[in-house]
């Protein structure tokens, strides 16, 4: 019982630390979760709290959601989930991470990234972050940050990165469930801890809803890209170390 409140603590505080500030509270959740789930299905049912966490959360601020830039995300995210799942086993999933935070960094930090007239924050690139989003969710679980990074570098706001981004995990998150659960992992013997901490979640997107609307927008975008380094160096270093 008192494992199960923990959780469900949990739950509700990293829903509203992702509500207020758009990210993070995925990963933050994982190794938690880790302690009372074992390896095997600690992805899909980490994916189905994820799911209410950032139903809720979208549901709440669904009028800011940047359509233009949601829409080629779906379509990699649907294409990207079902290509991987043959290569889950093979792909040295550490290094990735590694490619990953040096992304998030350079999409945080440096000038604008562009390669033969590619350019990421476009609808190009955002067909490509679908496919990334898509595929690594299907092994590292939580890939929230990616997306913040390049929904940042168009120049979205606070409200419009937050919505847009838990559509994203949204759609991943409901596709791994779904494989996940194609490929014969049962989640459904978890039932109370699934049950308990999605209510917590909820609760936590309407804390998290409150207290985003009484931050303003250049502070939010100071925390934004502080929070997006520090969860980009944390990838490379767990990699690496």
């Amino acid at each position: 019982m008192l494992e199960l409140f923990i959780l469900s603590l949990a739950a509700l505080l990293t829903s509203a630390f992702t509500a207020a500030l758009g990210q993070g509270g995925g990963l933050i959740l994982m190794p938690i979760l880790a302690g009372s789930v074992p390896g095997s299905a600690l992805i899909p049912v980490h994916g189905f709290i994820q799911t209410i966490s950032n139903g809720s959360r979208a549901l709440l601020i669904l009028d800011h959601v940047h359509w233009p830039s949601l829409k080629p995300i779906l379509l990699g995210v649907f294409l990207g989930s079902l290509a991987l799942i043959p290569f889950v086993a093979t792909i040295n999933w550490e290094w990735m991470q590694i490619f990953i935070g040096l992304f998030i960094l350079y999409l945080t930090w440096g000038k604008g990234l562009q390669i033969r007239n590619f350019k990421f924050a476009s609808t190009k690139g955002f067909f490509v972050l679908g496919l990334l989003q898509g595929g690594l969710g299907m092994a590292v679980g939580a890939t929230g940050p990616l997306g913040s990074a390049l929904l940042l570098r168009r120049g979205l706001s606070k409200d419009q990165i937050v919505a847009t981004n838990a559509c994203i995990m949204l759609s991943t998150h409901i596709l791994k469930v779904i494989l996940f659960a194609g490929i014969g992992i049962a989640i459904w013997e978890y039932w109370p801890i699934l049950l308990s901490m999605s209510l917590a979640a909820i609760a936590g997107s309407f804390l998290g809803n409150v207290i985003r609307n009484r931050i303003n927008e250049p502070l939010f975008a100071k925390i934004f890209k502080a929070l997006l380094t520090l969860l980009a160096i944390r990838m490379i270093a767990i990699s690496l170390f």
